[in-house]
């Protein structure tokens, strides 16, 4: 895994949880604490349901992830229409609440697993920074 943490001073980082923090507790529990204790911001963005929230809000604890907002996943029929005409695939659709919620943010970098969330960011949000979590113990920068 690459060691970067020490590089994020004042960043605006965004993180999903399953297949990303899951995967890697101990690195986002040091990266959070880094980027949060420079004066960053930390984002928490999970396609979990809302309903889910107290159980996801307890993971992140037990994991020490330090944050500063958790955003969960609205019902599909609340959030198509935030995508763009050009995103016709119902699950991109779905999936865009991650781009939205970044973009409101004003994210600087997205670490995620999902090779479709990555691609969505790189088509529609080039400017924020993406961090693919891989299955191999090893983060890949996009």
């Amino acid at each position: 895994m690459r060691d970067d943490i020490t590089t994020i001073g004042g960043e605006r980082v965004g993180l999903d949880i399953d297949g990303t923090i899951s995967a890697y507790p101990e690195y986002y529990s040091s990266l959070s604490r880094t980027v949060k204790s420079n004066g960053g911001r930390v984002v928490v963005i999970s396609s979990r349901r809302e309903d889910s929230r107290g159980v996801t809000k307890a993971q992140l604890d037990e994991w020490s992830i330090a944050y500063d907002s958790l955003y969960l996943f609205l019902p599909y029929d609340e959030v198509e229409h935030l995508a763009p005409a050009g995103v016709t695939d119902w699950y991109e659709r779905y999936l865009w609440q991650k781009i939205d919620y970044a973009s409101s943010e004003n994210l600087t970098s997205f670490h995620d697993d999902e090779p479709k969330v990555i691609s969505l960011f790189q088509m529609y949000r080039p400017e924020i920074r993406i961090i693919q979590a891989g299955g191999c113990g090893e983060l890949d920068e996009q």
